[in-house]
This record gives C-alpha cells, structure tokens and sequence, in this order.
C-alpha cells in the first residue's frame, strides 16, 4: 500500500536550511527584498556589493531580480548569474575547477560588469519543490572564469550571492477532455498522450532522478478519469500474480485520487495500483489509512512490456499504463464532485516503486511527500480538468 518513500542522493544538511544559509551570506529582509551585505571579491580586484533579490520570498514561476554593484571590474568583464536547486549546487568537485552536475532547472543570466548597478532577470521554474533557491555568480572576461577570492564562496571558487526561501506547492497536472475515449491497450498512441507528461520526481523531496524521466498524462470525459504513463525500466520484474497481492512490496504504479477532499491527512480517497505483469491492486480509504482491501474497483487498465518480464538475462526498455477510472466509483469512494466539469480541481498523486538490482526501492511521486509515506496528502498534487 506504499508505504515507502525513499531518497536518492544526499546532500550537505545546511543545503536546504534557509536560516543557516542567510547567515553565511548576511541577508536582511526589508520592503520585499533581501539585502545581502556581506560582499564578493574575485581574483582580478573586481568586488560585487550590495547584493540584492527581489521577491524576499519567490514562488515557482516567477521571476526573480538579481541585482548588485560593482568596484574595480575591467571593462568587457561579465557576470553570469546561475539560479539553483541547494542539492544541485552543492555537488561541486573543486580538484576540476569547480565543474558542477548539470541539472534542468538550473537558470542562467549574464550582465555586463561595470563599476555601477548591474541586474539580471531569471524565472523560477515550476514545478519547484526544494524550499529554497541557490543564486550564485560567476565573472567572466574572455570567455575564461575567474574565481571568488573572498567572501561567500563554494569549493569551487563560484560566488554564492544568496540563498532565498521558496514558497512551494504542490505539483500542478492538467487534464486534457478527451473527445474519443481512448482505447485502454498500454500502447499509448492516442494524441492525448503525444504532449509532453509530467515526469515523476524523487518520492520525499521532489528531486528529479537520474536517467529517463518516468512520465504520466491525464485525460477525461464525463464518464472516466484516465491516466497514462510511460516507465523507464532495464528490468522488469515481478513475481506476485493474483489480484490484491501486496504488488506495493515488489514495483508498482500506484494512482491515489481524493477528489476534493483529503485535506492535509483525512478525506476520502481511493488507492489502485498495477504491477509490470498487469497484477492489480484496489482499495479504498474512508479516512487516513483507514481502509478497505476488501473493496474492488470498477477500473479498467492495461500494461504493455517493452521487454521481457522475470528474464534478468537481458535488457528490458521499460513498461507502459494505460487505465480509466470511473466517475461515478471517484464520486462514491473518493469525495469528487459529479458530474465533472472543466475548470474543476481534483486531488491526486501517482508513485512508482522501482527496485534495483530486484532489492534496493526507489519511490518516485507526481508530487513529493516531504514525509515517508505514500498516504501522506499535504503536498499532493492537484489536477485541473481542462
């Protein structure tokens, strides 16, 4: 019943501490804004002072304004301003001149450097999940970095401008109104899932994973909500084979729907799940893990394997869940209001268990827990029937 939420990677503990970060680089809040006042200076003489950020707090999706002051900077001289996730930035190898793991989000402006005030603009991505935002800054001239010498710094010799609190949500999916239904068969060759999905992300935290990106879709019309996802997998596996078997200990897909309700940790809510050999799961849920097994669902779903499952000799492309869940059972079991209509909002979040090696899991989420636990609906995603 996914019960696991698991973290991959690990990064230094003050990383993701706002308090502790602004410490280091000396921010002050004031009239919307933080004011960073401890400066940087570079190897050349050049120093960036009065360090600035607008908004004090950022949500996923906006912008962001860097701004600072220049002294002693040669002509020609530019400063690259990168904005990142704290796990990001802190993986940093300062024997390869601070070479950094590239990561999607990362956001990168440049301004001339000139004695006087330089700003750059960047955007916040969303979805976002970490709770803050890593600006750093890099001067160069000539195509060539030239390292911080003094204050804020990493390892590296890249400056850390600031570190700014980010106001999260959840993960915000879309549901496409389907004008045909689409034939449930795993093949996923409707137009509906031709769009680009929303990648499922480190279960706990929201960080995205290494590798292919598993994906999800929604879709729906006024009789099924359908889902859709595609599941990078070397090797499929599976040994669990009748209905109701605990496929949650093995590799799953799990899709948890609550409707309208499930505020915080109580509502209704439904959980059904389906393993790489097509073995289904269903329960549904009167309140926070108070449920019934017993329940069948009236859902129809589809698995299609792009390899072989259980033959650990060869290589496997992965799996592939096509299914849809009647309204009428999300209006009984799961608070949804029917009939559905455009514009309305729906509680949901979809999780993957992949095992390595058939051994070590790795919990991936729609929207990540920020507890460990599947049942957790705080930080759920919300899914707009368009």
């Amino acid at each position: 019943m996914g019960l696991i939420a698991s973290a991959v990677g690990c990064a230094p503990a003050a990383a993701e501490d706002v308090s502790e970060g602004r410490e280091l680089v000396g921010a002050i809040e004031e009239a919307g804004k933080i004011r960073f006042v401890s400066g940087v200076g570079f190897a050349d003489g050049c120093s960036l002072e009065a360090v600035t950020v607008t908004p004090a707090r950022v949500r996923p999706g906006e912008a962001v304004i860097v701004a600072a002051r220049g002294r002693g900077c040669a002509r020609g001289a530019e400063l690259s301003v990168g904005l990142r996730a704290p796990r990001a930035a802190s993986f940093e190898d300062p024997r390869d001149r601070g070479a950094t793991r590239v990561d999607r989000r990362d956001q990168r402006g440049r301004a001339a450097v000139e004695d006087g005030l330089m700003e750059v603009r960047l955007v916040l991505p969303s979805p976002w999940h970490p709770r803050s935002v890593v600006i750093e800054g890099e001067l160069l001239r000539g195509g060539a970095r030239i390292e911080a010498s003094s204050g804020p710094r990493s390892a590296g010799g890249r400056a850390a401008l600031a570190l700014v609190p980010v106001e999260t949500r959840p993960t915000e999916a879309r549901a496409l109104r389907a004008e045909v239904a689409p034939r449930i068969d795993g093949a996923l060759v409707e137009a509906l899932w031709q769009r680009r999905g929303d990648a499922l992300v480190e279960s706990l935290g929201g960080e995205p994973l290494v590798g292919a990106a598993s994906e999800v879709w929604f879709a729906w019309d006024e009789a099924r909500l359908y889902v859709a996802a595609r599941l990078p997998d070397e090797d499929l596996w599976g040994t669990l084979s009748a209905h109701d078997d605990p496929i949650y200990e093995q590799e799953v897909l799990e899709i948890m729907v609550a409707g309208t309700g499930a505020d915080g940790a109580v509502g209704e809510y439904v959980e059904l799940g389906v393993s790489p050999r097509g073995v289904t799961f269903d329960a549904s849920f009167k309140k926070y893990r108070e449920g019934d097994p017993g329940w069948s669902s009236a859902w129809e779903v589809a698995v299609l394997a792009d390899g072989t499952v259980n033959d650990g000799g060869d290589r496997d492309r992965g799996w592939a869940v096509e299914a849809a869940i009647p309204w009428a059972e999300l209006c009984a079991y799961a608070a949804a209001a029917c009939p559905p209509q455009a514009g309305q909002r729906v509680r949901v979040n979809v999780f993957r268990i992949e095992r390595q090696g058939r051994r070590t899991a790795i919990g991936m989420a729609l929207s990540p827990t920020r507890t460990p636990d599947f049942h957790a609906w705080a930080n759920a995603g919300w899914l707009e029937l368009e």
